[in-house]
C-alpha cells in the first residue's frame, strides 16, 4: 500500500493553479455587464432599416457620441464574456482529467486488492 500512495505522491501535475480577477458580487456582475448583453438583444431583434434609425438618432445627439460609448461597452462585455468562456471550458477539462486520474488509480487500487 506504501508503494501506491507514493507512486499517487510523484504523479505528474497537469495543470496548475490560475491566479483570475474577482468577478465581484451577483449584484455587481450583473450591474455592470447585463445592460450591454441586453443592449445587444435589442440590437440583433432590429431589421436593418430599424437600426438605421436607431443608429441615425444616436449620432443626431447633442450628449456627445452615445454611439461610440455604445460600441466601446458591447466590445468590453464581449471580450469579457469571451474570457469567461475560455474560464468555463478550462474548468470543464480540468474536472474531467481530474476524474479520469481517479478512476486510473481507483482502478489500480482495484487490481492491487484482488
Amino acid at each position: 500500500m506504501g508503494k501506491s500512495s507514493s507512486k499517487s505522491d510523484k504523479r505528474q501535475s497537469h495543470f496548475k493553479p490560475v491566479k483570475l480577477s474577482s468577478l465581484g458580487t451577483n449584484s455587481d456582475w450583473a450591474l455592470a455587464n447585463l445592460p450591454a448583453v441586453r443592449m445587444a438583444q435589442v440590437i440583433v431583434s432590429k431589421s436593418e432599416g430599424e437600426l438605421e434609425v436607431a443608429v441615425r438618432g444616436l449620432l443626431e445627439t447633442d450628449e456627445g457620441t452615445p454611439l461610440f460609448e455604445l460600441l466601446r461597452e458591447l466590445d468590453s462585455v464581449g471580450g469579457h464574456l469571451k474570457a469567461i468562456c475560455e474560464v468555463m471550458r478550462m474548468a470543464d477539462a480540468r474536472v474531467i482529467l481530474t476524474l479520469a486520474r481517479i478512476d486510473d488509480s481507483l482502478s489500480l487500487i482495484r487490481r492491487a486488492s484482488q
